[in-house]
């Protein structure tokens, strides 16, 4: 009787043991085909940008061509869907790789950021980043090490707010800038309107126009040749904070043309309970050179 009841105590203890593997190799099953499913989205969202990429320039494009170099930033999420936004900004810049340069501008409130940046499998960082006392990134500081990071071939620059989404409308959008630039020689900054979405979850490059609502004029995107602006001479605007975006694009009208792309570069706006409104700071940016603030 002891032997039969050993025997029968191993014998639970193996299906135990094995139960335990079998539902840890269920889990990693699940887990795998999740990733997997998003490797295949984020690859079926880089063929899209290829074939807008081919509809402009012809089929048949041996290697892709940078069109532009961009910078974002964003900070720590304030809660989940606000993560979830930064994730869908970084998988998207991953998406345009080869067709856009991206860079994240580190600075102390990035840290977690960058983890989100570089998770999607971006690479490209700027160490750099000048704050002000408060700790909030000065946009001439991006701007400069972009332009240094930035390969002299490649003729536009653009810093565009953490929580925009673009499609591959954005490959269109660059190429025909590009052609505009070459052929008028003229400095440019291009700017548009967006739309506004109530965020839920992850949204990628395939459903960005059908998330779209009415449009909003606000300047969240700048796309620019190089030769705008002396950027040493740009005052010292501050992310984040109230009038900025009009000041640049105000600053931008006086040494170059100021172009409307909102007809051709779809830009979706992803709102969260703690996004969408500019951090209040003590010195703000209504102080500096260039900014109108209405009574």
């Amino acid at each position: 009787l002891a032997q039969g009841l050993k025997v029968l105590g191993e014998c639970r203890r193996k299906t135990r043991i094995s139960s335990l593997v079998i539902t840890a190799f269920g889990l990693a099953t699940i887990v795998l085909n999740m990733l997997l499913v998003e490797d295949i989205i984020r690859i079926q969202d880089s063929i899209r940008v290829v074939r807008e990429y081919e509809k402009f320039f012809g089929k048949g494009v041996s290697s892709p061509r940078t069109l532009a170099c961009f910078v974002t930033t964003f900070g720590r999420a304030r809660d989940p869907l606000e993560l979830i936004a930064h994730e869908n900004t970084a998988s998207m810049y991953y998406s345009f790789r080869g067709f856009v340069r991206s860079f994240f501008a580190m600075s102390p409130g990035s840290l977690d950021g960058a983890d989100v940046w570089l998770a999607a499998g971006n690479e490209d960082l700027l160490f750099h980043t000048e704050t002000n006392k408060h700790g909030r990134p000065k946009l001439r500081s991006i701007i400069t090490q972009l332009e240094e990071a930035c390969p002299p071939e490649v003729e536009l620059i653009a810093f565009v707010n953490g929580d925009i989404l673009f499609d591959a409308s954005l490959v269109h959008t660059l190429a025909a800038l590009s052609s505009w630039h070459n052929a008028s020689k003229q400095p440019f900054m291009a700017v548009g309107k967006r739309s506004n979405h109530g965020l839920s979850g992850r949204i990628h490059i395939s459903e960005v126009a059908s998330k779209q609502t009415d449009l909003f004029q606000s300047e969240d995107y700048f796309i620019m040749s190089r030769s705008l602006i002396d950027w040493n001479a740009l005052p010292e605007y501050v992310i984040g904070v109230t009038a900025f975006h009009s000041a640049l694009a105000d600053w931008a009208h006086h040494r170059g043309a100021l172009l409307d792309v909102s007809d051709t570069l779809i830009a979706l706006y992803q709102t969260t309970a703690s996004g969408g409104q500019a951090a209040e700071d003590p010195a703000n940016n209504a102080t500096l050179a260039g900014v109108r603030v209405e009574s």
